[in-house]
């Protein structure tokens, strides 16, 4: 078995990498079946990245969150890719 997944440090990875100036912006990939790394997703658009993800968790859970998720995407231009698209 692998090492413990940081999600405190990929976060920090991943914001400091929008942070840097890209004019592509950040753009996690989530390649995971855990529960804990889709509710990153919400956190991730606000701050202006893209999500990509073969997860299923997230497309499983409330459908408030997804509808949430959405309505950020939309506002801010980002895009939530997941694997039906």
């Amino acid at each position: 078995m692998g090492p413990a997944l940081d999600l405190a440090g990929f976060a920090h990875l991943v914001h400091s990498a929008a942070a840097s100036g890209s004019d592509k912006g950040g753009q996690p990939g989530n390649n995971s079946a855990t529960a804990a790394m889709p509710v990153q997703y919400l956190e991730w658009v606000q701050s202006g990245l893209h999500v990509v993800t073969p997860n299923k968790k997230f497309m499983s859970g409330p459908l408030a969150r997804y509808q949430q998720l959405q309505a950020l995407c939309a506002a801010s231009g980002r895009q939530f890719k997941y694997e039906e698209q």
